[in-house]
């Protein structure tokens, strides 16, 4: 059984919004992000964070904070 603070903490407003940075997202299409070699940058932003997206060299995309 859950103690009730436990229980609180995740269903409480803070809970889910830790809860909601807690998971993946889809925030482009494969299409929208130029190529490892352009100088284009991608930019999206997701749950109020920017967010630089960029392809590396061997296809793979990566992200980092913007």
């Amino acid at each position: 059984m859950q103690h009730a603070t436990t229980f609180a903490a995740k269903h409480s407003p803070a809970g889910h919004a830790a809860w909601l940075r807690d998971c993946w997202y889809v925030i482009a299409w494969t299409h929208e992000i130029p190529p490892a070699d352009s100088p284009e940058l991608f930019h999206r932003t997701a749950l109020g964070e920017p967010i630089l997206v960029y392809r590396l060299a061997a296809s793979s995309t990566a992200g980092a904070a913007d």
